[in-house]
């Protein structure tokens, strides 16, 4: 029994040292967090336009262009590599895009509200008009593109690097139907951790985790201070194609306003598999980015990616345990053969008393016979009560069966895409602008936050002009 327990701890020992540095080497969900955590950052985006007022609706009848008009948006973004370059959603920088549009529309509408212009109550209907006549909006100069200011700062504590809204450049941008992914660039700011992303889309089922500043977070917590990130968890659905033949990843996570733009990260590696895109207002269906089209999209704009801290950790672990185990079953069956060896010896040994009579089934182990009486003398037990295998003596009364060899063991087998929904049934871009509260007692039109943001000229009273920030430090 020793030698047995002996080698069993031996096998133990082997498996677990092959095994072990694959399995160690990869992080716990707590230190991938933390790494995201560090390379995260909050983006607020200010979009300033002029709206067309057509002579419908105007009081002097004729075509006419707003004030100048401003509204922020807020959503996330994360470092890929050590000169400052910051990936986020594109749809966040689009400023041509309809969610911004529709934006700026409904803060025209709201301020016509506060200066009597237009009764609250038929708010709703002009909004609604302007939207499916899609009054134009434009920059300074008609048809000019609407302005657009990007500012980055990162949540506070020991790794911050960010401290106060920081201007990003644009360096490029995808609009939803080409990948929904944005580069972002910070001059002077070098040695930024970034995260590594991955070649491929995940498979359905890998588990992920999803990371950003969700609108309707802020909207409870203190709004004088950046609140921290939030980490929501779940795993890849499915592989779409989208109606323009960009792949995006299904995924089973609520992603909420604020997140677009945020890193969707492999719970096993590590590595950035898609960066949050949209979702649905109810449910946890949200899409994000597909892995391949994003890295390609980074190295074509001059991003020098990171590697994973172990590449291929996920298939070497495999290996490792694959391996181990492989070695385990060749040393059980070593074990086997040599406690199977042994018995064959055992029975194979001549006594002390010498051989029996046989019987027509094989040798019987006898005990000792007694000369002169022509046969051998019985000291066995009945054949109903004896044993398989009698000591000495044989059975009584009839020849004793040959023992039976037992056989050996068998072998082991071998080894979509807007801020805001209208309407509700269609999907929702997480980081969705987020124009001033227009109605008085803090509702939308229709009871709806577009893209779940914080009311008011900015969400942090303060901060950078005209998109609201942070107080001096």
């Amino acid at each position: 029994m020793l030698k047995r327990l002996t080698l069993c701890s031996a096998v133990t020992f082997l498996v677990g040292a092959l095994c072990g540095p694959g399995l160690a080497a990869a992080d716990t969900q707590t230190e991938i967090n933390d790494k995201v955590t560090r390379s995260l950052v909050f983006i607020q985006m200010n979009y300033s336009g002029h709206v067309f007022i057509p002579a419908s609706v105007n009081a002097a009848n004729r075509d006419g262009r707003s004030d100048e008009v401003t509204v922020s948006v807020t959503c996330t973004g994360f470092v890929v590599d050590n000169n400052g370059a910051i990936a986020t959603a594109g749809h966040c920088v689009d400023s041509g895009g309809d969610d911004v549009k529709e934006a700026l529309r409904e803060e025209f509408i709201s301020e016509q509200v506060k200066k009597g212009n237009i009764a609250s109550t038929s708010a709703q209907r002009f909004l609604d008009q302007a939207n499916s006549e899609r009054w134009a909006v434009d920059g300074d100069d008609p048809g000019s593109p609407i302005a657009r200011e990007v500012q980055v700062i990162q949540p506070p504590g020991e790794h911050q690097k960010i401290s106060s809204f920081t201007t990003a450049q644009v360096v490029d941008f995808q609009k939803v139907g080409d990948g929904d992914n944005a580069l972002l660039r910070l001059n002077n700011f070098k040695n930024l951790p970034p995260l590594p992303v991955a070649k491929s889309a995940p498979k359905s089922g890998e588990l992920l985790t999803a990371a950003g500043f969700p609108g309707n977070v802020r909207q409870v917590a203190d709004p004088s201070r950046l609140p921290a990130p939030s980490f929501k968890s779940g795993a890849a659905s499915s592989q779409q194609i989208a109606e323009g033949g960009q792949p995006r990843t299904e995924v089973n996570i609520a992603l909420s306003g604020g997140m677009s733009g945020g890193p969707a990260v492999d719970n096993d590696t590590g590595e950035v598999v898609g960066i949050n895109s949209s979702g649905f207002t109810t449910g946890t269906t949200s899409f994000i980015t597909d892995a391949a089209t994003l890295r390609g999209f980074l190295q074509r704009n001059g991003v020098q990616l990171i590697s994973a801290p172990s590449e291929g950790g996920k298939s070497n672990t495999v290996l490792f345990i694959a391996l181990g185990a492989g070695v385990a079953v060749a040393v059980l069956l070593i074990i086997l053969a040599i406690v199977l060896l042994r018995r064959r010896s055992s029975r194979n040994a001549v006594p002390a008393g010498g051989w029996g009579q046989g019987g027509p089934g094989g040798p019987t182990f006898g005990g000792p016979s007694a000369i002169g009486t022509g046969g051998p003398t019985s000291y066995g037990q009945n054949p109903s009560q004896a044993p398989s295998f009698p000591g000495p003596g044989g059975f009584t009364g009839s020849p004793s069966p040959a023992p039976v060899r037992p056989s050996p063991p068998p072998a082991p087998p071998a080894p979509q895409y807007r801020p805001t929904q209208y309407p509700p049934a269609g999907p929702q871009y997480p980081g969705s602008p987020s124009p001033g509260n227009p109605y008085p007692g803090g509702g939308y039109p229709g009871g709806q936050n577009p893209g779940g943001q914080s009311p008011g000229a900015g969400p942090y009273p303060g901060g950078p002009a005209p998109g609201g920030g942070y107080p001096p430090r």
